[in-house]
């Protein structure tokens, strides 16, 4: 099981840590508060604030992902990259796949228009690739691998879910 990440501020005049692991929204959370303390106090411009904050995301995944893309992203508002990054940062964990699909899809509807919105095939991978390991071994043990309909795979996936849980839960 992966650890947690948490946020570290110890000096409002530095910028905020998210240690490696997996990001909580509290974690992300307070990391964005504590960047925008950070921006007003040293009156850090827009065109400025991703490329400031953003190598104190810690965690490796973040890393390369910001390595190999940061001409863009330091592009980007930093309300913009945080949207993006929500998106990345975000796996199933202990909820429900039903609950967390919905999450993603409503986030990735935010990114509507940028570059860093999924289509189909894009958020189609990244649900699979961040599904519970529990689910994912379920999965590739069925017959659902070979499904070409988005939302019908999404149900299926679902139905496989609530019977592992109902599995755990007896």
């Amino acid at each position: 099981m992966t650890a947690r990440s948490h946020c570290e501020q110890p000096n409002t005049s530095k910028p905020p840590i998210v240690t490696p692991g997996e990001i909580s929204p509290e974690a992300l959370r307070s990391w964005e508060m504590g960047c925008k303390q950070l921006f007003s106090i040293k009156s850090i411009e827009g065109d400025n604030q991703v490329a400031y904050v953003a190598w104190n995301l810690q965690d490796p995944h973040i890393q390369d992902w910001y390595s190999n893309d940061s001409v863009r992203l330091k592009g980007m508002s930093f309300n913009g990259f945080l949207k993006e990054q929500c998106m990345l940062s975000s796996t199933q964990g202990a909820r429900s796949f039903n609950e967390w699909s919905i999450e993603v899809k409503s986030q990735n509807m935010m990114l509507c228009g940028m570059d860093s919105h999924l289509d189909d095939n894009a958020l189609w991978f990244h649900l699979k690739v961040h599904m519970m390991s529990s689910l994912l071994r379920k999965y590739h043990l069925s017959a659902y691998g070979k499904e070409k309909v988005l939302r019908t795979w999404l149900n299926n996936v679902c139905m496989m879910d609530e019977e592992l849980q109902a599995t755990c839960n007896d």
